[in-house]
C-alpha cells in the first residue's frame, strides 16, 4: 500500500464520524413550516400583548410543560411566563397542558445504513394543546390549541431542503410557528380578559 493510500485511509473514520453526526445530530433533518403569516396577521402580532403573568402547571411528563413555558415565552404575548412553582405570589393565569402533541417515532433504518443517502420521510405533528384559567377557577378553563402536520425528512436530502424558506430543523423556534401560536392565544383575548 502506498504512503498516499495510507494517509487517505486515516481520514475514513473521521469522515464516517462527521457523516453520522450530521445525519443523526439534526444536521441532516428538516421539517416543513406552517403557512407564512399574512400582512394583517403580522400587524395583529405587533400590537397583540396581554398584561398577564402565566404560571405553567407541571404536566405528568414534565418535558411537555417545560416546552410550553418556552413556547409561550417565545410568543411575546404575556408579561411573564414561568413554571407555576417559581411564582412567589399567584400568577394572573395558570396554563395546563391538555394534550401532548409530539412527532413521529420512525426509526430511519435505511437512512442510517446508507449514511444519509436514502432519506426517511415521515409526517409529524407540531404544536400545543393547553388551557388557561384564573388561579382557583380551574372549572373555567379556556382551551387554546395550535397544531399542524408537516413532513420531516432525515438524511442528506433534509440538509438541502433547509435551504428553502419553508423548512427548518426546529419548526417550533421559527417565527411562523411562534406567530401562529400567538394568534391562537389572541383569538381568545376576550375570554381570557374576563
Amino acid at each position: 500500500m502506498s504512503q498516499q493510500t495510507k494517509r487517505s485511509a486515516q481520514f475514513i473514520p473521521l469522515i464516517l464520524l462527521l457523516v453520522t453526526i450530521a445525519t443523526f445530530g439534526g444536521g441532516c433533518a428538516s421539517s416543513t413550516l406552517p403557512p407564512a403569516l399574512s400582512a394583517t396577521e403580522k400587524a395583529t402580532l405587533k400590537t397583540g400583548r396581554m398584561a398577564f403573568t402565566v404560571g405553567v402547571e407541571t404536566y405528568k411528563f414534565p418535558a411537555y410543560s417545560d416546552a410550553l413555558v418556552k413556547a409561550l415565552r417565545n410568543t411575546g404575548v404575556f408579561v411573564r411566563v414561568d413554571h407555576l412553582e417559581r411564582f412567589s405570589s399567584p400568577p394572573a393565569l395558570v396554563a395546563r397542558v391538555e394534550r401532548a402533541i409530539y412527532g413521529s417515532s420512525a426509526i430511519p433504518l435505511w437512512t442510517l445504513l446508507t449514511l444519509g443517502l436514502v432519506p426517511t420521510k415521515t409526517e409529524e405533528s407540531f404544536g400545543y394543546a393547553f388551557s388557561l384559567s384564573r388561579p382557583g377557577l380551574e372549572s373555567r378553563r379556556i382551551p387554546v390549541e395550535y397544531s399542524y402536520r408537516g413532513r420531516t425528512t432525515l438524511g442528506w436530502e433534509g440538509l438541502f431542503l433547509r435551504l428553502s424558506p419553508n423548512y427548518s430543523i426546529d419548526p417550533e423556534s421559527n417565527q411562523r410557528f411562534r406567530g401562529r401560536l400567538a394568534l391562537a392565544i389572541l383569538d381568545h383575548e376576550d375570554e381570557i380578559g374576563k
